[in-house]
């Protein structure tokens, strides 16, 4: 199940391209998905909207450790 847009993470946690969120955007959601301790579809409005922040959160996160990985490398020569 996809609850979060592009839309929605760009209008509140602009860090990504569209191209780079769409790469990120389910396996992040799944990863919070895993955790939740509720049944998506009984989730409240007000939690739903915590769960989009965490998700964004993630997907910011999880970009950032990976483009940190990618610079740390020294090239190979």
């Amino acid at each position: 199940m996809n609850i979060l847009d592009w839309e929605y993470y760009n209008s509140h946690f602009p860090k990504l391209s569209e191209d780079e969120f769409n790469k990120l955007n389910y396996s992040c959601s799944v990863l919070v998905f895993n955790k939740l301790i509720k049944d998506i579809e009984e989730l409240t409005e007000d939690e739903l909207t915590k769960v989009k922040d965490c998700i964004c959160n993630v997907i910011n996160y999880t970009y950032s450790i990976s483009e940190s990985i990618r610079g740390s490398k020294a090239p190979l020569e």
